[in-house]
């Protein structure tokens, strides 16, 4: 899951004995790591990768946006450096 508000992920892990199903929450991270440990299967929602690819072309967006706003200073000492064989 991703918390809309502080943009923090958070993922659940389910144990089972085939009677009872126990769900925790975990860091995603931790709930790979045991998912890769104990050779089990990771499942993400849909919803989640639908909303990382929103988040991801709004960045996107806003990086392009942002382009025109710098200036970049032509560098003598980088190319002076660029020149040299070593």
């Amino acid at each position: 899951e991703l918390d809309p508000e502080t943009e923090v992920y958070s993922a659940v892990v389910e144990f089972t004995d085939g009677k009872m199903t126990l769900r925790r929450k975990m860091v995603p991270s931790h709930a790979i790591f045991l998912a890769i440990l104990t050779n089990k299967p990771i499942y993400v929602r849909k919803t989640l990768v639908d909303q990382q690819e929103e988040l991801m072309k709004l960045d996107l967006e806003e990086d392009i946006s942002d382009e025109d706003e710098y200036e970049f200073d032509y560098d003598e000492d980088f190319d002076d450096f660029m020149e040299k064989e070593f």
